[in-house]
């Protein structure tokens, strides 16, 4: 395993030592990560199994391609300072069979919106998202594309419309749930975001 801190000085050498010593044997890495560390981590780590990227400065394209190139690729978690909808979707796409993922959001982030697109995630048993906004719609969407899932984690807010029995009898079928709190969110309009987040 190759963990580096966040941002140490010489954090990129540090990072191409430890993959050169595991001669293709690294099974997980946790550190930061930008478009040339995701490159050589594909070349020198085929076999990544775990992949915690603490701080992501990587373009949505190489996030994309990189995650895609892990095929064993099991447990992710993505920590950018920012996250986009165009990332959240590169995200999902690239690892439609990943297990575990956890996304620690830095802004709020309407999952509400009709632009927002979560693809099918046949294997996804656990997700956690910190620091969201959700709406009960985009809660949903999650349940719905993620038919296996097991364990639920949001921080954030929920807001808009209450959740209806529908919602409520797919979050029953869950293990643990954890939800924030209900905000009626009167003034919320997705649009609002729209110049932040890229929809």
């Amino acid at each position: 395993m190759a963990t580096v801190r966040l941002w140490s000085p010489g954090w990129r050498q540090m990072v191409r030592a430890a993959m050169d010593r595991s001669a293709g044997q690294c099974v997980a890495f946790t550190g930061p990560a930008d478009d040339d560390t995701l490159f050589y981590l594909v070349e020198r780590a085929p076999c990544l199994k775990s992949l915690h990227l603490l701080d992501v400065s990587a373009s949505s394209e190489v996030l994309y391609d990189a995650i895609k190139a892990f095929i064993f690729l099991e447990d992710l978690e993505v920590s950018p300072s920012y996250f986009s909808t165009m990332k959240f979707e590169s995200v999902c796409q690239a690892c439609p069979r990943i297990q575990a993922l956890r996304l620690r959001l830095h802004m709020p982030f309407g999952f509400g919106s009709d632009k927002l697109e979560v693809p099918m995630m046949w294997e996804l048993h656990s997700l956690q998202l910190n620091d969201c906004e959700l709406t009960s719609h985009g809660l949903k969407n999650i349940l719905d594309s993620c038919p296996l899932l097991e364990s639920l984690h949001i921080t954030g807010s929920l807001i808009g419309s209450e959740m209806d029995e529908e919602i409520r009898v797919k979050c029953a079928r869950l293990r643990n749930l954890t939800l924030p709190d209900f905000d009626p969110g009167e003034d919320y309009d997705p649009n609002d975001y729209s110049d932040w987040y890229g929809m």
